[in-house]
């Protein structure tokens, strides 16, 4: 089986191919959603953790987005951060796709190409992202220049050279409208946000298959068709990029964020962190806080 997840409206496009908007993202329940509009995000201020297909990470300042055609994603604002601010851009599939092919778009082609992954470029800034935000009610003829400015800018080699692809080649999504793909959609949702709030506390595959009404290896069987992994292996990777976050935000020690992060043991959190992180959390809490430091 695989995720069937909402679509959001793009009502905001009704009279145009670019939308841009200033956004605070809250905390919220699990959005997780795909849409036909390719979008970027830029995050400007606060932190937490993204997932995009089925890949798990964390996002801060800096971070830039691209999330192609019917990619599912969500952004979770998390911990003692109230809210997010990003820059928000959503486009038309139709805009840059036709049926002839112009050569001085073949960058932009590429791109959207790659972000049918998703990418992430870390510590990204452009003087079309400044304009955006700077400009948020530009006439559409600048909006559509600045979005070819700024698709110029990340095709250059110091940036390009710094795209990471995110979901796993193997991920795939088919958008549908059938019942059994809302059911599918819902169940889901109800997993990603069961973890959202329950992450601190024992979680069992028991607990967690009640909350979709399936018996525990129904459920295991599912989560792992639907998501390219298993549920223990999405918990913990759910968990390791929270204390991340902790250590980035927090001065906690690590037997605290330990604790805080559902692990029975400091044993525990260090073997599965060292595992996702090629890092020891001491060593990872000490580069962080320095990087941090005014």
């Amino acid at each position: 089986m695989l995720p069937f997840l909402e679509v959001i409206p793009a009502k905001n496009l009704a009279n145009a191919s670019i939308y841009v908007e200033y956004q605070h993202l809250p905390k919220k329940p699990a959005y997780w959603h795909y849409h036909p509009e390719l979008e970027i995000i830029y995050i400007l201020e606060g932190s937490g953790i993204r997932q995009v297909g089925d890949n798990l990470g964390d996002f801060k300042p800096g971070d830039f987005f691209i999330f192609g055609n019917d990619l599912p994603h969500d952004l979770h604002v998390e911990g003692s951060i109230d809210h997010a601010k990003l820059l928000l851009i959503q486009i038309k599939p139709e805009l840059l796709s036709s049926n002839y092919h112009f050569e001085e778009l073949q960058d932009v082609i590429e791109i959207i190409a790659l972000a049918n992954r998703g990418i992430l470029i870390e510590g990204f800034f452009s003087d079309a992202i400044s304009h955006f935000i700077q400009n948020l009610h530009m006439s559409p003829i600048k909006k559509l220049l600045t979005l070819l400015e700024l698709f110029k800018e990340i095709s250059e080699p110091y940036w390009k050279n710094r795209f990471i692809q995110l979901s796993s080649v193997n991920y795939k999504n088919i958008p549908s409208n059938n019942k059994s793909d809302e059911k599918a959609h819902d169940r889901l949702n109800t997993v990603i946000q069961f973890v959202q709030e329950n992450f601190d506390k024992p979680i069992s595959l028991k607990d967690v298959a009640n909350a979709t009404f399936m018996t525990p290896s129904a459920f295991s069987r599912w989560f792992k068709q639907t998501m390219n992994i298993g549920f223990l292996e999405h918990l913990n990777k759910y968990r390791i990029e929270e204390a991340c976050r902790q250590m980035m935000s927090t001065n906690k020690t690590l037997a605290v964020i330990s604790s805080d992060c559902g692990f029975d043991s400091q044993s525990t959190f260090t073997r599965i962190f060292s595992k996702y992180k090629n890092n020891t959390p001491g060593k990872y809490a000490k580069l962080v806080r320095n990087i941090n430091k005014p």
